[in-house]
């Protein structure tokens, strides 16, 4: 006597270090659901997250921690060494300067930090557009990308709201 859809489960994973993700493909066995129902479900992508926007590490992604740090490093020399970090970094950080700098680096190689997916990363555009969602409600909406994005912009701001939400999702 539930109201439809219902959700039926919710799964926890564990894997071992060579886990590199897979396919789950729900089904129901012939004959075990109640006569005029159906099962439906698209198979479920299970892999590893790769990059996260919590640069520092503390489990949590914030914009006056997280968000600076991701500016500062964007704008460059000026924020070189122990300036990125200063008066940003969480107290409970669990990355140092250098494995903060590497992260960093990181989502700018593998293309994480590409927020609208033009080729290229930039303060004033993937920057604002990181720091503006970690802003949650205030920036939602075209809200996010406004005179941020590229005119190269190969995301649309669904595609921009779905790739933010996946590096922000800690595991």
């Amino acid at each position: 006597n539930n109201p439809l859809p219902l959700d039926l489960a919710e799964f926890v994973f564990a894997t071992d270090d060579s886990f590199t993700g897979t396919q789950l493909n729900v089904t129901a066995p012939e004959g075990t659901l109640a006569v005029g129902y159906e099962l439906e479900a698209a198979p479920i992508q299970v892999g590893l997250q790769e990059w996260t926007l919590d640069i520092d590490g503390d489990g949590t992604v914030g914009a006056l921690s997280d968000g600076i740090m991701i500016m500062r490093y964007l704008f460059g020399a000026p924020f070189a060494g122990q300036a990125l970090i200063e008066d940003a970094i969480s107290p409970t950080a669990s990355r140092s300067l250098s494995e903060i700098q590497a992260h960093l680096q990181t989502g700018i190689d593998e293309g994480f930090l590409d927020i609208d997916g033009d080729g290229t990363v930039g303060a004033l555009s993937d920057g604002i557009m990181a720091v503006r969602y970690m802003y949650g409600d205030r920036f939602a909406g075209a809200a996010l990308i406004d005179q941020a994005i590229s005119p190269n912009a190969t995301r649309s701001l669904s595609e921009i709201e779905t790739h933010l939400t996946a590096i922000s999702t800690l595991v």
